[in-house]
């Protein structure tokens, strides 16, 4: 692994850090979309980059994915990965707000205009004020999920998960 400066799953977090703290303060169009969607890819990925790590335990790894499993069924593990997971006695509990980051990032990276625009319950959105450049008023979206029958705001789901892998890092040792 490696992209730039980019070396394992912790440096993968503290990107996702970085863009989520930029996002709070940030009230310009497109910029807010652009990190949202960084943020969101990011934090997809970092289940991935955990695995994957070789700095990171297998028993950590394991824990990884006891709490942040995003599939849903044994079939849905991509290949790379069911090696791990049958080390787990029973399939492992969803992890609902992984999942739903991972079919945001699947849904947006084909970028079909047709779903987009659905509106899914997946990406509703609602219209609010925001500066864009020198004029204020411009049209942003506010980007919203249901989580477990919740309407949630996106970039408060993508705050909470960081919260959760932050606890996850602490409690391996790997901050």
């Amino acid at each position: 692994m490696g992209v730039f400066s980019l070396n394992n799953f912790k440096d993968l977090f503290e990107k996702s850090t970085f863009e989520l703290q930029r996002l709070q303060n940030c009230r310009c169009h497109p910029d807010y979309d652009y990190l949202l969607f960084n943020i969101t890819v990011s934090i997809n990925h970092l289940f991935e980059w955990c695995i994957k790590d070789s700095s990171l335990d297998e028993q950590s790894k394991l824990e990884c994915i006891k709490k942040f499993n995003p599939y849903e069924r044994p079939n849905d593990v991509p290949g790379a990965l069911k090696n791990l997971y049958n080390k787990i006695p029973n399939f492992p509990v969803v992890n609902e707000k992984q999942l739903l980051i991972r079919q945001l990032c699947n849904k947006a990276k084909h970028f079909k205009k047709v779903e987009i625009e659905k509106q899914s319950k997946n990406n509703i959105s609602e219209s609010g004020v925001m500066q864009s450049g020198d004029q204020l008023g411009a049209f942003h979206y506010r980007y919203h999920v249901e989580v477990q029958q919740n309407d949630v705001k996106l970039d408060d789901l993508l705050l909470e998960i960081r919260v959760e892998w932050e606890s996850f890092i602490n409690e391996n040792g790997s901050v």
